[in-house]
Formats: structure tokens, C-alpha cells, sequence
């Protein structure tokens, strides 16, 4: 990566490559690239351009985008830093919103798990079924019984899942970046 600067310093050209020093002195013959050094480069005015240390951020917040041109440094060199900027409320909520969908994902798989594809079926079943049971008030059968059984307890895992799917979500809200990258989803300690 270069840049082209003019007698005084002030940058003429960013970024600038070798192709566009060839076009612009097309009557000079350049070395090959792997052969250019610096002293050719700055004959032209044209200087290699070094990064800067990237700033660390909270990146549910924050951003860091390159700055528009190089500076010179002390040394002499020339080094291209960094913006840290204010992420606006949408790319937050995108931020936070990716990670929410991967634990809605992963409340999903286990819930499929529980309770195979039809799992609100089951939940509706369930509750007809309670009401049922409800209003006539005669005794189940051992079939009926063991049914309702059944579907209780997968009633019950689903709603243990979706309650540690709420839990973790909402927790995500706390956190910083680095802490919501770092969550291992699939072994959250706040799944049953």
C-alpha cells in the first residue's frame, strides 16, 4: 500500500499502487516490483504505508474503520491509523440480534430434539387435552394416562428450553462484544 504526497508533505493521492506510477511516467523504465525500493518510490514522491496498531474496542458498540489517508511520523515513515466510531443503534441492535438468533437457533435444535417437528402440535394437544380433562372430570384410562404423561414431561422440557432460551438472551444485553463472542452457545450453562 502507498501513498503519493506533494513537496510539501500534503497527500496527493491515497491508496496508490505501482501500476498508476507506471502509467503516470509511462517513458520511465521501473524495476520490477519485487526490485522497487523506497528510493526509487520517493524519487516520485510516493511512500509505503504501514498500519497502525488496530485499536481493541467493544465491538457491540463500537467500530474501527481505517482513516481516510495516511500521516507522517516522526521517523519518517508513513502510517495509516485508525477511527474508533460510534456504532449507530441499528448496527448494535444487529450486533445483538446475530447472537440472539444463534441461541434461538440452538433452543430449536433442542427442542426438535425433545419433541421431533411438531412440537407446538404437541403443546396444543396438551393443552386441549388438560381442558378436556377439565371439564368432564372422569378418570383417564391408563392409555389416556400414560399419554398425558408423555406429554407433560415434553411440555415441561420445551418450556425449561425456551425459559434458559429467554434467560440467555436476555443476558446478552449486559455483555460487551468481546464477552458475547466468546459465548460457547450449544454449552451455556443455562441449558437443562
Amino acid at each position: 500500500m502507498f501513498v503519493k504526497i506533494d513537496s510539501n508533505e500534503t497527500v496527493v493521492k491515497f491508496p496508490y499502487d505501482i501500476g498508476t506510477l507506471k502509467r503516470e511516467y509511462p517513458n520511465v523504465s521501473f524495476p520490477n516490483v519485487k526490485n522497487m525500493n523506497d528510493n526509487i518510490l520517493q524519487r516520485y514522491n510516493i511512500h509505503t504505508i504501514s498500519l497502525g496498531t488496530k485499536p481493541t474496542v467493544d465491538n457491540k458498540i463500537k467500530k474501527i474503520s481505517a482513516k481516510n489517508a495516511p500521516t507522517k511520523q516522526k521517523d519518517g515513515s508513513w502510517v495509516l491509523e485508525w477511527d474508533v466510531l460510534d456504532k449507530t443503534v441499528e448496527e448494535t441492535d444487529q450486533f445483538v440480534g446475530m447472537y440472539k438468533a444463534k441461541v434461538e437457533k440452538e433452543a430449536d435444535k433442542r427442542v426438535s430434539a425433545v419433541s421431533g417437528d411438531s412440537t407446538d402440535k404437541l403443546i396444543a394437544l396438551m393443552d386441549a387435552v388438560d381442558l378436556l380433562d377439565k371439564r368432564d372430570n372422569r378418570p383417564l384410562t391408563d392409555s389416556e394416562n400414560a399419554t398425558m404423561t408423555g406429554l407433560r414431561s415434553v411440555k415441561d422440557a420445551v418450556t425449561q428450553i425456551r425459559i434458559a432460551e429467554a434467560t440467555i438472551k436476555a443476558s446478552i444485553n449486559d455483555m460487551t462484544g468481546s464477552e458475547i463472542e466468546a459465548l460457547d452457545i450449544p454449552n451455556h450453562p443455562e441449558w437443562p
